[in-house]
């Protein structure tokens, strides 16, 4: 197996056991610890200065994190509540599963 084939074999690896997904502790990440290192990884490559198989590590942690991020923004979606004004003055908490719609714009304007 070539050295290039064993890299991409590790990456699989990680990417069924879910390492990039974890802090240093072994802790899962948080939104914004996810979303952070995400944009550090994107920095680096766009910069270029990386070897393949630094590209391509890289390249699959961010995949992991990019999903452990959408995951993040669906269960956070899921727990939406909108608080509506009723008659009275008093606010009603209203549990959403989806985002709301949103508003229309002037006609002709989407």
């Amino acid at each position: 197996m070539s050295e290039l084939e064993e890299v991409i074999e590790a990456q699989r690896g990680e990417c069924t056991t879910g390492q990039g997904s974890r802090a240093p502790s072994g802790e899962e990440l948080t939104f914004e610890e996810a979303l952070q290192r995400w944009e550090e990884i994107v920095a680096q490559l766009e910069r270029g200065t990386l070897t393949l198989e630094e590209s391509l590590r890289l390249y699959e942690e961010g995949i992991r994190l990019r999903n452990l991020c959408l995951a993040r923004l669906s269960e956070a979606e899921k727990k939406l509540r909108i608080l509506r004004e009723q008659a009275d003055g008093t606010l009603k908490v209203e549990e959403r599963d989806e985002l709301p719609r949103p508003l229309a714009g002037p006609a002709g304007v989407d």
